[in-house]
């Protein structure tokens, strides 16, 4: 922003009502204030307000506008600020509508500000707007008092005798009075002799001020004063030295006013900072006392690099930046230097210098001075960059985890190889790390999807590591950490001793406890986390030895050293030398391939590989911000990967302190760009996201495509994008079997056409679809089904991956469909399972809300009473059965019972009633391995059942706590339940049904099971589900009226509205004869709820006879005709014709204007008036006639 603080007025005489503060725009361009403010004082410009180019403001206090007024008659203040400016200086803020900051501005009075400014009234001036804000040499007291608000700042001269040239670090350019001292230099430019007689320099120091005894300075001459402690060689010394690395010099006349001043940065050893040209513009100088300023060439600042960085500092420290300077031979200049982060810039403002080869460290606190930076460093990821004073960037450095007291930089110094320094944080030193002798990590696998030859038995992660050396190692009391290093996280045992050239394997299994003493193999008792994770090596003394970072990783792939440094190798070898690395194909092919904006969850977004070859990502950077400050708010970790052909999801949910896949903005449902860059900032890939669909996601369509498409339904984060098939079902899904049945799946083509399904990939795994191909020739008519069989997709000598179902657990299968190319086209039929009862099967079934998949009554693939396996292989497929309803069903839900007064808002009133459909006890649990496992109720509350037997067509009651003997004694009151009830009721669940609707479940133990794990575990089956909405098409009656929600057909379908109804509660026993119908006026009570009816009155305007809209139709013919009885209809009730005329009527509601129109032609919809028809004082019917139209001809009429 051009804004700038050109003038302050803190310590007015009369007090603060006389302060005020003057802002300027330095372009020429007006510029909006919509949304600015101060900071430091209290004020907020509003909407509408700008300023014009080169144009100044004025903001005064609100202390006494009139005062203020009287001051200063030809000033108009633009707004009034609240609060006051500090007498003892503070910093002023200067923020833009979006929270960024323009400007600060730490004024004091002291340390070289103006002292005239200080109650001596005047006020303070910039001398440059565009130089350092925070410099005092770069503000002046007013010329004139009381400052000159809203007007330019006279703009000074270079004074006849002016500071020259200043040697801040003399190690070997001038030896005098047999030393080194620092000096300073004045030269008298004018035609004049000045007698300096009184004059003084001082640095701001309230005991460094060296008084001029009688002395002369003649035209063009030069005068060097040491700065050191004593006087050399006859020249005049002021008693104290100059700081190398920066501070504020001021020479001042006689009286004390400012004659000259000049504040630097620092200074490299044996150069002089100088004024050269007639401008006497200041630069870096050989030595030259008493002599004319000679410049040095200097390197471009393109020469500087960010070398290493403190984000996260130990406390009580700040952070920092060390810049290092590339060039060997040429000092580089930092003034017009800009650093910035993601969200802050601060310009370096002093004239400053690198030597060759050389490093400055800059402090990164939000404070003035040299080497200071008007900015802090995000701690936890973020970048740090560098700007030419044209704004161009030309260096970054990015970081995505920092530790405290941990630096991050280059290694070695200004190379584009990167590491982070814990033990050795060196700045303005060159960097270093600590070498480390003994063992290291090796490999590591995070995401293990199935076991490796030479490791553990089943699929778990593990750490591997190496000693490199020709002795053995004890590990005993090293701490192998996982996440952060933290010491003693876990501690290897005794006896942890690896032999020369060894190797020793750590299994990183969560399901294990972390060994305590030496066995094979040792267990670390955590996973790591594939989506990107961090493992450290701790001495005994808590220092890290060694450590690796990883981002995403890829199934079954380690990564390892190859032979030093790390990368993702070829295979894994646990306990051996590792594999070669695994060539990686182009970033460039990479695609932004689905995300989701708005719905359910986090925001989310995918990203594609389509290559043959795996794709590192290492600083790559994602981002939603297309400006250059922007590009890399997300910047992948190193040894970061994604499988070929494959997708990985990334969390857009603004929280990257929960891990690697989660990043630091959130996604615009209303629109935004996204875009994919190189670590040089080269564009890999964009998206402009639309408006968000309000369900479902977007992405492209197939994978990398250049269409883009909404998926309302199948979402897929993490998976293929795809589209259901509109005419291929997946049909019916038999998974947990035993001969004579096996694994099937039954294909349906629900089309008007054939479809040839030869080359069509069938898959249990989303990520690997190519498992099973469908024989070629294999054409489904309309309404045909095939079966496929496990004696098919799970034969190795057919299938290329063979696989079967498992109906112990959830599962998917998939069958997508190919193109004439042989390609995934994006259409694919799917279904999915929860655990399964041996020889059930799950498919397809009609319900009011579309075709639902869940458990069938019975089997129905064609032989489904087999002899063997052979015989069921027969079957061809058939229609599927009805839904598996029962034993025991959900049959009434009491979800909110806010209706009455009565009732209140009472928790502990909500019910769930259950029913036994049979003529059969059920038990509600069962008994295996000596282990009693109960039924449960899950979702939107939780409840395991006990040792509970529901007896034939019984009713059994489920409740929350009840916080007393009294609430219980209502509960039974409210429901009308007798004492001997209690033996029906159970509870408490956990939990509360919402009122805004969820999912409840019942669900049985099944068999038990052997885990991957090794460990014996119990599927529980679906045997109900009801996922409950107080809206539409659900009952919405049961919503807060009294009534609940009771199942209308017992025997049906759960999760189907059309079989629930709002009824009166009727816990433990049936529902009501009429209920639905609480009044027994014939309108149903979920009819009369919707349009806000009295569901208790079958009289007056809420009964069957009333008209509460007044437009001559009942309620009930009003619910007969599907209308809403508060809403007129309005409709002709009769036409006759007589003669050449035609009649009409219509029912007229008092008081109402109608306006009857009419028109010829219906294709081309043009109404025009016929009539008007007034307003009248009671309701009745209204007739009116018109002229047929001649020879028969049609015409239309309306009633608005």
């Amino acid at each position: 922003s051009p804004l700038r603080i050109a003038e302050i007025m803190y310590n007015p005489p009369g007090g603060e009502a006389f302060e005020f503060i003057e802002i300027v725009n330095t372009s020429a361009v007006e510029v909006d204030l919509t949304d600015v403010s101060l900071d430091g004082v209290e004020f907020h410009f509003v909407r509408g307000m700008t300023l014009p180019g080169h144009g100044r403001l004025v903001l005064a206090a609100d202390d006494d506008p009139a005062a203020f007024a009287a001051r200063y008659p030809g000033v108009t203040p633009a707004g009034w600020f609240g609060g006051s400016l500090a007498n003892g200086g503070e910093r002023i803020e200067l923020i833009a509508a979006d929270g960024s900051l323009i400007e600060s501005v730490d004024y004091d009075d002291e340390g070289g500000w103006p002292a005239l400014a200080d109650g001596g009234g005047h006020s303070l001036e910039v001398v440059d707007p565009l130089g350092d804000p925070d410099d005092p040499a770069n503000w002046r007291a007013s010329v004139q008092p009381g400052g000159s608000p809203g007007e330019p700042n006279p703009v000074p001269a270079v004074p006849p005798v002016r500071l020259n040239e200043i040697m801040a670090d003399n190690q070997s350019a001038w030896e005098i009075g047999g030393g080194y001292p620092d000096w300073i230099e004045l030269f008298n430019a004018g035609d004049a002799p000045v007698d300096l007689t009184g004059w003084s320099l001082t640095d701001g120091a309230a005991d460094h001020r060296f008084v001029f005894p009688a002395t002369v300075l003649g035209p063009g001459e030069y005068l060097t004063i040491l700065a050191a402690a004593g006087a050399a060689d006859g020249r005049l010394a002021t008693g104290f030295g100059l700081n190398r690395e920066g501070e504020f010099l001021e020479l001042a006349d006689a009286d004390g006013r400012r004659v000259d001043a000049v504040s630097f940065g620092l200074l490299p050893a044996d150069l002089g900072l100088g004024r050269v040209g007639a401008e006497g513009r200041w630069t870096l100088c050989d030595p030259t006392p008493d002599a004319l300023n000679e410049p040095v060439e200097l390197a471009p600042v393109t020469s500087l690099a960010v070398n290493e960085l403190m984000p996260d500092p130990v406390p009580g420290e700040d952070d920092w930046v060390e810049l290092y300077n590339r060039d060997a031979q040429h000092p580089v200049a930092l003034q017009g230097l800009w650093v910035g982060t993601e969200s802050r810039l601060a310009a370096v403002g002093l004239p400053s210098f690198v030597p060759p080869h050389g490093f400055v460290v800059l402090r990164a606190d939000e404070k003035p001075g040299p080497q200071h930076l008007d900015l802090r460093l995000p701690a936890s990821q973020g970048h740090v960059r560098l700007l030419d004073a044209l704004g161009q960037e030309f260096d970054r450095v990015v970081y995505v985890r920092s530790y405290e007291g941990v630096s991050y930089g280059r290694l070695p110094d200004g190379e584009d190889d990167f590491a982070m320094f814990r033990g050795s944080v060196s700045p303005g030193r060159p960097n270093y790390v600590i070498e480390w002798q003994g063992p290291v990590l090796n490999e590591i696998l995070a995401r293990s999807r199935q076991p490796v030859p030479g490791g553990p038995t089943r699929p778990v992660d593990w750490i591997e590591l190496h000693n490199p050396s020709d002795q053995a190692w004890d590990l005993a009391g090293f701490t192998l950490a996982v996440g952060r290093p933290d010491p003693g996280q876990w501690t290897f045992p005794d006896g942890s001793v690896i032999e020369p050239g060894g190797f020793l394997l750590v299994v990183a299994d969560p399901d294990q406890p972390a060994s305590t003493v030496w066995s094979e193999p040792l267990q670390l008792g955590r996973g790591l986390d594939g989506d990107g994770d961090a493992v450290y090596l701790l001495s005994p003394e808590g220092q890290v030895v060694d450590s690796v970072e990883f981002g995403p990783q890829i199934a079954d792939r380690p990564i390892g050293r190859a032979p030093s440094l790390w990368a993702l190798l070829v295979e894994p070898t646990p306990g051996a030398a590792n594999a070669s690395s695994d060539p990686t194909a182009a970033y460039t092919l990479l695609r932004i391939n689905e995300w989701q904006a708005a719905g359910a969850g986090a925001d989310w977004l995918e990203l594609y590989n389509p290559a043959d070859r795996p794709i590192a990502l290492a600083r790559l950077s994602l981002t939603d911000d297309p400006s250059l400050a922007g590009m890399q708010k997300y910047v992948f970790p190193p040894l970061s990967y994604i499988a070929p052909r494959s997708h990985l999801r990334l969390w857009a949910d603004g929280r990257p302190e929960d891990g690697f896949d989660h990043l630091p903005f959130r996604l615009d449902a209303l629109g935004e760009i996204l875009r994919l860059y190189t670590v040089s900032g080269i564009v890999i890939d964009q998206q402009v996201l639309l408006e968000a669909p309000a369900a479902g996601s977007q992405g492209r369509f197939p994978d990398g495509a250049d269409t883009v498409v909404d998926f309302p339904e199948t979402p897929s984060p993490g998976t293929a994008n795809h589209l259901p098939h509109p005419a291929i079902v997946i049909n019916e899904v038999l998974a947990q079997t035993v001969p004579p049945l096996e694994d099937a799946i039954e294909v349906l083509n629900t089309g008007s056409t054939p479809v040839d399904l030869g080359g069509w990939w069938l898959s249990d795994d989303p990520e690997r679809l190519f498992k099973y191909a469908v024989p070629e020739g294999t054409v489904l008519d309309p309404g045909a089904f095939l079966v496929l069989y496990e004696g098919q997709f799970n034969n190795p000598g057919v299938a290329a991956e063979p696989f079967a179902l498992d109906g112990a657990r959830a599962g998917r299968v998939f069958l997508s469909e190919v193109g004439a190319d042989g390609t995934l086209t994006g259409y694919r039929a799917v279904a999915a399972w929860e655990p399964m009862a041996p020889g059930e099967s799950w498919g397809r079934f009609p319900t009011s809300l579309g075709p639902a998949f869940g458990p069938l009554a019975a089997r129905t693939f064609g032989r489904d009473q087999p002899a063997d396996v052979a015989e069921f292989r027969l079957g061809r497929g058939a229609p599927n059965s009805t839904p598996k309803v029962g034993p025991v069903v959900i049959s009434e839900i009491m979800y909110h019972p806010a209706g009455t007064p009565e009732k209140g808002e009472a928790p502990w009133l909500e019910f769930i009633e259950l029913h036994n459909l049979t003529d059969n006890p059920v038990p509600l649990y069962a008994v295996e391995a000596g282990r009693t496992n109960g039924w449960r109720l899950e979702g939107a509350v939780e409840f395991e059942f006990g040792p509970i037997t529901l007896p034939p067509r019984g009713w059994l009651l489920v409740t929350p706590e009840f916080p007393d003997a009294a609430a219980l004694d209502r509960f039974r009151a409210v429901y009308g339940l007798a004492a001997e009830d209690l033996d029906r009721i159970v509870g408490p669940w956990r939990g509360r049904l919402a009122d805004e609707g969820e999912e409840l479940r019942l669900e049985r133990p099944g068999s038990r099971v052997l885990g991957d794990d090794g460990r014996w575990r119990t599927p529980y089956w679906l045997v109900d589900r009801v996922d409950y909405r107080p809206m539409a098409p659900w009952p919405s009656a049961a919503d807060g009226s009294g009534l609940s929600l009771q199942r209308r057909d017992l025997d049906g379908y759960g999760n189907d509205p059309v079989h629930w109804m709002p009824a009166t509660p009727s816990p433990l026993a049936p529902a009501d004869a009429g209920a639905g119908d609480l009044d027994g006026d014939g309108l149903p009570d979920e009819w009369e709820w919707r349009h806000g009816l009295n569901l208790a009155s079958a009289e007056g305007p809420d009964g069957a006879a009333g008209d509460p809209d007044n437009d001559g139709l009942t309620n009930l013919e009003e619910f007969l005709r599907g209308a809403d009885p508060r809403q007129p209809n309005l409709l002709f009730r009769r036409l006759w014709v007589q003669g050449n005329r035609v009649y009409l009527s219509f029912h007229a509601a008092a008081g109402r204007l109608y306006r009857v129109e009419y028109t010829d032609d219906l294709a081309h919809l043009e109404w025009k008036l016929l009539t008007h028809i007034g307003p009248r004082s009671e309701s009745g019917e209204v007739q009116f006639w018109t002229s047929m139209r001649p020879e028969g001809r049609p015409r239309f009429y309306r009633l608005v």
